[in-house]
């Protein structure tokens, strides 16, 4: 099988950076390598630009989607107009894990930045679930840990201060993308469940103290240890 776009001549390199992906993902922990490589001959790569969107709520899923790079946010929006961000996805991040179970996308999926995917047709994924029932093993434990970071947010929202929330979230972030962050302040106030204008002045004050400096689209980090201080002084 040839996959589309991809030359013959690279597919050996193709399915390589391929396999690497589905073995970062947790769709797909515990699979071999022959298994991996079976996997990345159903994939497709797909390119998406800044602010572009790889699925919207309420689309049909037909497709199973991984990041191959680049930084991507999936959020809801409410019957008020308001956007949640549900995860901020990287690389061997799946974008809709459960969603091809169901009927609909429950929510839309939106680049950061320059942004690849790998995409598997819903027929060639559902029978890789069928074949390798570890599959859907790993998609339940996916979906249990999703509802225990939901609960921890609600938690987090009742009992925490916005500026202790915030300051989670950014080390958070950290943790999981480095020093610089492409985020906007208006997309970090979605995840911390706050106004834009708090935001802003929680992080007027982070760059006074010197933790952090920011531009537009774009948030750096200057001192981790001042920042997880203050992550945990709300634990």
């Amino acid at each position: 099988m040839i996959l589309k776009g991809i030359k013959k001549d690279n597919l050996k390199g193709y399915l390589k950076t391929g396999i690497e992906v589905f073995k970062a993902c947790p769709t797909f922990t515990g699979l071999g390598e022959k298994q991996l490589s079976e996997i990345a001959v159903f994939a497709t790569p797909h390119h998406f630009k800044k602010g572009e969107f790889i699925f919207h709520q309420g689309d049909l899923p037909n497709f199973f989607y991984v990041v191959q790079q680049g930084i991507v946010k999936t959020f809801k929006v409410s019957a008020f107009g308001k956007h949640i961000i549900v995860k901020i996805a990287s690389f061997g991040d799946t974008l809709n894990a459960s969603a091809l179970f169901g009927e609909k996308h429950f929510v839309s999926a939106q680049a950061i930045d320059e942004v690849e995917v790998l995409s598997i047709r819903k027929k060639e994924y559902m029978s890789l679930v069928n074949k390798y029932p570890l599959i859907a093993m790993n998609i339940v434990t996916i979906l249990g840990k999703g509802l225990d970071n939901e609960y921890e947010r609600i938690l987090d929202l009742v009992g925490e201060t916005v500026e202790h929330r915030l300051c989670n979230f950014l080390f958070m972030l950290f943790s999981k993308f480095g020093t610089t962050l492409l985020l906007t302040r208006e997309e970090l106030a979605e995840l911390a469940g706050t106004t834009t204008e708090t935001t802003i002045r929680v992080l007027s004050r982070l760059k006074t103290a010197g933790i952090i400096s920011s531009r537009r689209g774009k948030i750096i980090i200057l001192d981790q240890a001042k920042l997880q201080a203050l992550a945990q002084h709300n634990n």
